[in-house]
């Protein structure tokens, strides 16, 4: 459901966001000025295909401004519209534009069996919007950590509000630049700027061919079904039941609240803790871990004790 509504509503975001560049110049941009090089052995067959793959994606934006527009109204904050101010900023930018372009253009290219258009210019922009669940892979440390506070007061948010969302991974309710963002009217505005401020240098520094931390599935299972372990293990026998009652109701934002805050303080005192925790934490997108590693670690743990 998550990734439904990530992809549904970041497909609006890119609808307002360009579509209100186009107000300023109505005109579909030249193929040629979407590409910083030109080539001089583009044929004619090739220009064609640029240009009509460009009006292609253009429409597709067009056609989701309707939807997120109505998404935008229901969020009675300030900081949706400068949600919306970056996100356009970050359309606007000819780099991921051109990005999406070629996304588009290679898609038909390898396809044995041509589609419209609409279907690889539509399928760029999933890409986009798939690339920004790894964005913290290539976030500096304290970009971690601005990120690991922003996503514990979303936890606490969804908590009271959106329970059904606490079904997942933090990983997978913390785009921030989805207009799906009604938190925005309970977090803190210096955060969230400078959150969104990190969000875009990562996904520019994607778009340049830097790519994301490797984080592989041993990487993951250690350093979460350990830390998590163990943190359980130091709660309170209070707090431990409540994490338990928690987990029965599949409602995990006061648990994912707790630990992003943990995560935090730790990171003071153990910086390695934002490589090794909460990069891995932040961009798994793998579910189940906290219903098999994390319990499983902690009666382990107890039963070596007890052998002792």
């Amino acid at each position: 459901m998550a990734g439904y509504k990530a992809k549904f509503f970041f497909a609006s975001i890119l609808a307002l966001s360009v579509n209100s560049h186009l107000m300023a110049d109505p005109k579909v941009p030249d193929t040629e000025a979407a590409f910083s090089i030109k080539d001089s052995k583009q044929t004619e067959q090739e220009a064609k295909l640029k240009k009509e793959m460009s009006s292609a994606l253009f429409k597709i934006i067009e056609q989701t401004q309707g939807s997120m527009s109505d998404a935008l109204g229901m969020v009675r904050s300030d900081l949706a519209e400068d949600l919306q101010a970056k996100t356009k900023q970050l359309l606007a930018d000819p780099s991921v534009y051109n990005a999406l372009l070629t996304m588009a253009l290679e898609r038909r290219k390898y396809d044995d069996d041509p589609k419209e258009n609409a279907v690889y210019a539509a399928e760029a922009m999933s890409s986009l919007n798939g690339s920004l669940r790894l964005t913290p892979g290539v976030m500096s440390d304290k970009a971690l950590v601005r990120r690991s506070k922003l996503l514990a007061s979303v936890a606490s948010y969804y908590s009271q509000k959106d329970p059904q969302m606490c079904r997942y991974l933090p990983s997978d309710f913390s785009i921030l630049m989805s207009i799906d963002a009604p938190w925005l009217v309970n977090v803190d505005a210096e955060l969230f700027h400078e959150a969104i401020d990190d969000e875009y240098a990562a996904i520019k520094l994607m778009i340049s061919g830097v790519l994301p931390r490797n984080v592989n599935d041993s990487d993951k299972q250690t350093a979460l079904s350990k830390f998590a372990g163990r943190w359980l293990n130091s709660l309170s026998e209070e707090d431990r039941y409540k994490v338990a009652a928690s987990k029965q109701e599949g409602n995990y934002c006061d648990l994912w609240n707790s630990m992003l805050t943990d995560m935090v303080k730790m990171s003071d005192g153990f910086p390695d803790i934002t490589k090794k925790i909460m990069a891995p934490f932040l961009v798994s997108m793998t579910r189940g871990w906290m219903d098999s590693a994390l319990w499983s670690y902690e009666a382990t743990d107890r039963n070596q004790g007890d052998e002792k």
